[in-house]
């Protein structure tokens, strides 16, 4: 129910690779939620990283401003 992402960043060693964002002050996915994520997603298409934003960055009509909110890592 948390409002989430995906994107890319850089990577060193990759170029650039996926991670997602999640809205939430804990990080409280439990593991099971991730590993069926990354079964769901084709080889390599699973986020490298998951990052817990305690609240993303809104555009004036309350859209997720992605650019600023992957600003905050």
């Amino acid at each position: 129910s948390n409002p989430y992402f995906f994107a890319g960043i850089p990577d060193p060693s990759l170029g650039e690779c996926i991670v997602l964002l999640i809205e939430d002050n804990e990080q409280n996915l439990e593991q099971q939620f991730i590993d069926q994520l990354c079964e769901a997603l084709p080889k390599h298409a699973g986020p490298k990283h998951i990052f817990y934003i305690p609240q993303f960055v809104r555009t004036p009509s309350l859209k997720i401003n992605r650019k600023e909110t992957l600003a905050l890592l």
